[in-house]
């Protein structure tokens, strides 16, 4: 594990489990993220279900989130970068980490930085082939949630769709909400 770290904060990253940040500490030593994760952690490979990972932290999804299927391509679940080793550097006070791809010619950096009691990230996405590729990102944070915790959304907000919710509390996949207030 890395270490990244201010009086008020602490980030701990994984390069070798797709750079993912386990642990996020904030000044009242509250961790901030899942830390009871699914399975222990483990090296993972390019064919694994992300629920047999640890399903812990904070992963990146990229190419895709879901597998699926473009053209004659196949891409998997929750996309090539959580589940490969990144290579790590310090430049200064940042850790820099960056990996390729292998269903698409796809390089990923990320930059973390530690400023006062806030996690900087910057990502740099680079198509090393010579065709366009279709691609799509997203965090994958697992938050450590506590009853009175809030999910704060711009007003601009009005409706959000269920995509998975465990146990189905939120409805079935593709169930709209009105937003902010749901049951």
């Amino acid at each position: 594990k890395l270490t990244l770290a201010s009086d008020a904060l602490r980030v701990e990253v994984i390069p070798e489990l797709g750079a993912k940040i386990s642990s996020l500490w904030l000044p009242d030593l509250r961790e901030e993220l899942l830390q009871a994760p699914l399975r222990p952690y483990a090296a993972r490979d390019r064919s694994m279900a992300f629920e047999a990972g640890d399903a812990s932290g904070i992963d990146e999804c990229i190419p895709t989130v879901s597998g699926c299927e473009i053209g004659s391509a196949t891409f998997p679940d929750h996309g090539d970068f959580w589940r490969i080793p990144f290579r790590s550097r310090r430049d200064g006070d940042d850790l820099v980490l960056d990996a390729d791809g292998f269903s698409l010619p796809l390089h990923f950096e990320k930059r973390l930085s530690v400023r006062g009691n806030r996690l900087m990230t910057a990502y740099v996405l680079r198509n090393t082939g010579t065709a366009a590729v279709p691609f799509l990102w997203s965090a994958h944070p697992g938050f450590a949630v506590e009853k009175g915790d809030a999910i704060v959304l711009p007003p601009s907000v009005a409706e959000v769709t269920v995509w998975y919710s465990a146990k189905s509390r939120l409805g079935a996949p593709g169930r709209a909400h009105s937003w902010p207030y749901t049951r």
